[in-house]
């Protein structure tokens, strides 16, 4: 107990004044430690997304090559000359011959000795096939006057001597 108390010997005991607090300021928090800031990213600059390229100009117009069509020719009898329609020999049948598509005729001539020429027209649209027969032409009648002069059993012109190697015609 503070307040009176007796001493042993006689003395007499002072009680002790009593206390006043002071107020004291309130404690702030401890200041936090200074915190490098983050480093922050510059603004993300955002690309816009690169404009769609211009649309090549047309290009010059190609002229494509027309389509190539076969046309094979062949003939009874074989190995006749084919000519293209400006007489140019062109080759013997059988014969595979290309040439461009078209809606247009084409004509050949076919021609082997001994035979009569037969010409014919295509339309070359699309591959094709052609068979010539070539017919020979007709025998002359005995009795008719050839390339020199009387052939056959005669015709009435000569005298029918013969001197030597042939007949002598007068």
């Amino acid at each position: 107990m503070l307040g009176s108390s007796a001493c042993k010997g006689g003395a007499a005991s002072t009680t002790p004044a009593p206390v006043t607090a002071e107020p004291v300021a309130p404690v702030a928090p401890p200041a936090p430690e200074p915190v490098a800031p983050e480093p922050v990213a510059p603004p993300a600059v955002v690309a816009a997304a690169p404009a769609p390229p211009a649309p090549d100009p047309e290009p010059p117009a190609v002229v494509a090559a027309p389509a190539l069509v076969t046309v094979t020719i062949t003939s009874t009898p074989r190995g006749a000359q084919v000519y293209a329609a400006n007489d140019q020999l062109i080759g013997k049948t059988p014969l595979r011959y290309q040439l461009p598509q078209s809606d247009q005729p084409v004509a050949f001539r076919i021609a082997r000795k001994g035979y009569s020429d037969k010409e014919v027209e295509v339309l070359p649209a699309a591959d094709l096939v052609l068979q010539v027969v070539l017919v020979k032409p007709p025998a002359r009648p005995r009795g008719t006057v050839g390339k020199y002069g009387t052939l056959g059993h005669g015709s009435g012109t000569g005298t029918g001597k013969s001197e030597g190697r042939g007949f002598i015609l007068s």
